[in-house]
């Protein structure tokens, strides 16, 4: 039978040890002196309220740089190029009103997190007049969770936000330097089908032309004396160079066409680099888009550029009006410059 002293005196110790829980807990909270969660970001952020968005690693506070500048957005660490607008978009959301629950305020255990200077990722956005609005240093993710750790970078405490941060920055694992191509807009060519009348391709001495021969539209019963057919241009068939092109197979000259309308780059180039450089001085092979309008869209395509470490293959295109240089796939260009004998019914 348990003597009823001793259980007085257990009942006391355990007194003592939860008020030496307690205390511990207040003391903590009052060493920290920071509540579970804290806004890290106050307001939304936006491309009409920001104007600069700057992305380092480690000693390189600029690697990427994003500007509003006054025809939209540019990449203006890469070459003043045009910048994606749903990537910086979903940038700026992932800093709208940024909140984190807190971790710790210690200097020295930085280093756990993945924030120190030399480890994390640094953001910076100023708004249109030039103020700084934000300056985030985000760090590792925690083992089996989602979010990141994160500081202010004039702080040492540490924060989890609640979601994943990086994946807005095109980076998919731990934090490292962002790449100037993950914000780049690269949609070089996008036009309708249905708007382009004609295809001349020039590949060397060889010129072959593929005009549309439209349906036609009969006129409706009980129209006017006289009322001609109109063209119906969404149906078409294929002449080659003025004659016939029916030994061709109609599906494969529409792959030419679909594949000129839509062209997107994997990268692009120093625009201010002399064109022969990139073989586009007197280049050999073209495609001319000729419009309803009868305005016209050419594309000129240069020398080849083999793969590198961090730097991808490609051939190199320019077109009017546009003083950009792409960077096209070889598979834009096999799917352009077929031969007649590619292009013949099966």
């Amino acid at each position: 039978m348990v003597n009823t002293r001793n259980l007085i005196v257990l009942g006391a110790v355990l007194l003592v040890l939860v008020g030496v829980s307690m205390l511990q807990k207040s003391k903590h909270e009052k060493a920290t002196s920071s509540s579970a969660t804290a806004l890290l970001v106050d307001g939304e952020m936006s491309t009409e309220n920001i104007s600069r968005i700057s992305l380092g690693f480690g000693s390189q506070d600029d690697a990427v740089v994003l500007a509003n500048g006054p025809d939209g957005w540019i990449v203006e660490s890469y070459f003043n190029a045009g910048a994606n607008q749903q990537r910086i978009e979903s940038l700026l959301r992932s800093f709208s009103n940024l909140s984190g629950e807190f971790r710790s305020d210690n200097q020295s255990v930085l280093g756990d997190y993945g924030l120190l200077d030399e480890q994390a990722l640094t953001v910076r956005g100023l708004d249109l007049s030039g103020e700084e609005v934000f300056a985030v240093k985000v760090g590792q993710s925690p083992q089996g969770f989602s979010g990141n750790f994160m500081r202010l970078a004039d702080s040492n405490k540490v924060y989890l936000s609640q979601t994943g941060m990086l994946s807005s920055m095109g980076i998919y694992g731990e934090p490292e330097l962002p790449k100037n191509q993950h914000f780049l807009e690269l949609q070089a060519v996008k036009e309708n089908s249905q708007n382009i009348d004609r295809l001349t391709i020039a590949d060397g001495n060889q010129i072959r032309v593929f005009s549309k021969q439209f349906g036609l539209i009969e006129p409706a019963e009980g129209s006017d004396e006289g009322a001609e057919a109109t063209p119906d241009r969404t149906i078409w068939t294929w002449q080659l160079d003025g004659k016939s092109a029916t030994d061709l197979a109609k599906t494969k000259i529409d792959g030419i066409l679909n594949s000129s309308v839509s062209i997107r780059a994997n990268d692009v180039a120093d625009p201010t680099a002399s064109p022969e450089r990139y073989g586009l001085e007197n280049p050999v092979r073209k495609l001319t888009l000729k419009r309803q309008d009868g305005s016209e869209l050419i594309l000129e395509f240069g020398n080849n550029r083999e793969a590198a470490d961090g730097v991808t293959a490609g051939t190199y295109m320019r077109m009017t009006g546009d003083s950009s240089i792409w960077l096209v796939t070889e598979y834009t260009i096999k799917n352009i410059f077929k031969s007649l004998d590619e292009l013949k019914t099966e």
